[in-house]
């Protein structure tokens, strides 16, 4: 197979003093991603995609969801698992519109956005719900107005301290009792 047969051919191919340099390292990123699967292919153009910020990618390039979570979630930069969750939760609720959303869509929107793999998916929105950032509602995820506030106040790293401090004891749902006289 002659893979080098098509770069020589374009009509943006590179001056021919550095053609042969850049025909070696095609030739290597060819034959690096041949021996990987095409699953993981895929992430990895993603990635590189991402990186380079072009059309890079297995038959075009990127969806142009994924490549907008993308951005979308290097601008907010979640440094905690359920954190990357919430963020997800607010792209696909808010800014595409999807008025149901499940973990199996939360899973495939951070894959195809090259985004680490969640260790626990599950403990990722157990953490969530724990910090009242979204709801389950018969395996549909949401977003709280809490959780909606957390993500528009990324990065900063001191949001979640921030919400909870700025709410009375009651609104964080917590037992206020009251004292008897």
């Amino acid at each position: 197979m002659n893979y080098y047969h098509d770069v020589q051919t374009e009509e943006h191919a590179l001056p021919s003093r550095s053609l042969g340099k850049d025909l070696d390292i095609f030739r290597e990123i060819v034959e690096s991603l041949t021996a990987v699967p095409e699953k993981d292919r895929r992430r990895i153009l993603a990635l590189l995609n991402s990186y380079f910020g072009e059309g890079v990618g297995v038959g075009g390039s990127v969806p142009p969801e994924a490549d907008r979570l993308s951005k979308f979630l290097e601008q907010k930069r979640p440094k905690l698992p359920f954190e990357r969750l919430a963020g997800i939760v607010y792209y696909l609720q808010y800014l595409e519109g999807r008025p149901h959303i499940t973990a199996l869509d939360v899973s495939k929107a951070n894959t195809a956005s090259a985004q680490p793999k969640f260790a626990d998916l599950r403990g990722a929105i157990a953490e969530a719900r724990r910090h009242r950032l979204i709801k389950e509602v018969s395996d549909n995820l949401a977003l709280t107005k809490r959780g909606a506030e957390f993500v528009e106040r990324l990065p900063q790293p001191i949001a979640l301290q921030d919400a909870n401090k700025t709410r009375k004891p009651s609104q964080l749902g917590l037992l206020v009792r009251k004292r008897r006289r």
